[in-house]
Order: C-alpha cells, then structure tokens, then sequence
C-alpha cells in the first residue's frame, strides 16, 4: 500500500511570484499576518484543497488533497497522487482508511494508517516567521473580497521553534529532520478576509539536494496552492460501512 503525508500542506505549499512595488515593513503588516495565522490555526471545522506540483532532475509530478474537518477529531480527508488515491475518515478514536488498490473501507489501527493528516496549526506554523512582507493589490477568493501579502519565511527562526517544541529530539513524522531545513528557501503569498481568515495560500519552497550520479548538489523546488473556506461550519461526518 503507498503512504501519503498529507497537509502540508505543510509546511509544504508554494509558487513563483511577480514583482511588486508596494513594500510593506511596518510591524502594523506583520500583525495583520500574525492575527490571521492564529485565528485560522483556531478553528474548530474547514474545509481545504490543496494541489502541489515537485520539480527534480528535469521532472515534475503533481499531487492534491481534499479536507473536510468538522471538529479535530472528525474529519476526511482524500489524497490523489498520478492514477492512486487514499482515504481517511477519523471519527474519535477510530480510523478508517481506503485507497485505490483497496477501495474498501477497512478500520485503520494507530500507526498502520497509510493516510496521514497534519492539523491547520501545524500547516501554517511557519507563516508565523513571515519576514519581508509586502502588500499586494486586492483580491476575490471564492468571491471573497481579501487583502494580499507576499513574503519569505525565516526559516532559522522555523527550525529554532522546531527544536523548541522538539526538545532537540527526532521531529514527528510531519516534520522534515531539522538542521537541513536550514538550507530551505520559502517564498509565501497569502489573501486574508475581512475575517482575518487566510482563503489562499501559495508558498515556493526550494531545498538543496545531492546528485546520486554527479555528486553535484541540485535545487528542487516545491509549488503549492491552497484554498481554505467553511471556517467553523461543520458537517456531519458518519463512519463508514465496513463489510
């Protein structure tokens, strides 16, 4: 059965950028930043669908995901990876999990789930590091008038806070080891509500790695969109049938 990491989301998501003459620096802007990263980071139920396109050694693939979380310990979520895709449904305690060579629903022991999902306050944790912010023109998200920002993240800053909650111990499994990080290049852009609720989210995450062929080290790069909506909304989410 393949593995899926979902979320990232996470400290995942990405794009390539235009330039923009409207530089905002103030402390002013970057709490308008902190203040949507907390609250979304708060809500109880969302909805989220996110699309990610890797690029290495002259090759790219895409993946997506689909969430519907009604409360932090109800929730679906669908990843779709080329022809394969994997399901979870967490209800309580309980996991139920199907993918595309099982396609019926089975219950899902912790920590033999082939599905894993990463909570929106670890998705947007590193947005809290945003530094070099800039205003960009407004937008409409879903016809949702918002505000627009662009920035990079201080990743030293990220890995610091990493350690912090770590205790210098391996990171859990949604989190990539730590000192490599440091080599990372994120570039962010993000709408946020009149809510202060963050409705898209585009991020440009680039990590050096090592040639197996050459020797040489090569840059991939990570692009990601994603697109939140239905804060603390939530539906109903039953268990499945399982036969």
């Amino acid at each position: 059965m393949k593995r899926f990491t979902i979320g990232g989301l996470a400290l995942l998501l990405v794009l390539s950028f235009v330039a923009c003459d409207q530089a905002a620096t103030s402390q002013d802007t970057r709490d308008i930043v902190i203040i949507a990263v907390t609250k979304t980071s708060e809500v109880q139920s969302y909805r989220a669908t996110v699309t990610t396109t890797d690029y290495a050694d002259g090759k790219s693939f895409s993946s997506s995901v689909e969430s519907e979380v009604a409360a932090p310990d109800r929730y679906i979520v669908k990843s779709t990876i080329g022809a394969g895709w994997a399901e979870l449904i967490k209800i309580g305690e309980e996991k139920y999990v199907r993918d595309a060579e099982s396609p019926q629903w089975k219950s899902c022991p912790t920590g033999t789930c082939s599905v894993f999902y990463i909570p929106i306050e670890t998705t947007l944790l590193p947005f809290r590091f945003l530094v070099d912010i800039q205003v960009l023109p407004d937008d409409d998200i879903d016809g949702i008038n918002c505000s627009r920002y662009r920035g990079r993240v201080d990743v030293a800053s990220l890995v610091n806070e990493l350690k912090s909650k770590t205790g210098g111990m391996t990171p859990p499994l949604e989190t990539p080891p730590l000192e490599p990080m440091l080599q990372w290049e994120i570039d962010v852009e993000l709408w946020i509500d009149g809510d202060d609720f963050i409705r898209r989210l585009k991020t440009e995450l680039r990590m050096p790695y090592t040639d197996v062929s050459t020797g040489n080290e090569r840059w991939s790069v990570r692009r990601a969109d994603g697109r939140f909506s239905d804060f603390n909304e939530a539906d109903f989410i039953e268990a499945p049938e399982i036969e």
